[in-house]
């Protein structure tokens, strides 16, 4: 069995899940209040203190192993949807370089460190990050002379959803057209 760590760091929470293959073992959410927060100058300053509630959990729950952790992916710039390899480059580029600061730059970083720790140095991951790019060049077409769309969204959520109903009917993700809603603190749409 393969031991899978997945973690989320969102605006005001970490959430973090642990797999064995494809079945859930367990998942917790760790809340921050915005007091907690504005304690914190820029977005990976809250790093340490991150790292320290996932470690808790993991001693909470016994965890003194895994195989692989898996980061949410931040504002890299465009990259093709899957898995991306965690290097001390993209490390750097998501801490010192990102499009946007977002706690999600923080994904790739959490997961490298957790896979020092509890991974015997095994490499880490983050998937399908918020600037995936698989945008047809019509879809990129403002109207406006210069200025083009570029994609950014919740495409790890939005992905997987599609993946979910493609399951559910049978079909592969990449025969069916969806439209995919993602609702959480701002509302979000996909043709998939």
């Amino acid at each position: 069995m393969t031991k899978i760590i997945a973690i989320n760091p969102g605006a005001t929470s970490t959430k973090v899940a642990m797999y064995e293959d494809k079945e859930l073992i367990w998942k917790e959410e760790v809340t921050y209040n915005s007091q907690e927060l504005e304690a914190f100058n820029k977005v990976f300053d809250q790093f340490e203190m991150r790292l320290q509630d996932i470690e808790e959990l993991l001693d909470k729950h016994g965890v003194t192993e895994i195989d692989v952790a898996v980061g949410r992916g931040g504002l890299i710039g465009p990259v093709k949807p899957g898995a991306i390899l965690v290097n001390d480059a993209l490390v750097n580029h998501l801490e010192h370089h990102p499009i946007l600061e977002h706690p999600s730059n923080m994904g790739a970083k959490l997961a490298k460190a957790l896979m020092e720790k509890y991974g015997q140095h095994k490499p880490a991951y983050i998937y399908d990050p918020v600037t995936v790019d698989s945008m047809r060049d019509v879809a990129r077409i403002t109207g406006l002379k210069g200025v083009e769309r570029t994609s950014t969204g919740h495409h790890l959520n939005m992905r997987a959803v599609a993946r979910k109903v493609a399951e559910d009917l049978g079909k592969s993700y990449e025969e069916l057209n969806l439209v995919i809603a993602h609702v959480g603190g701002w509302c979000q749409c996909k043709w998939a």
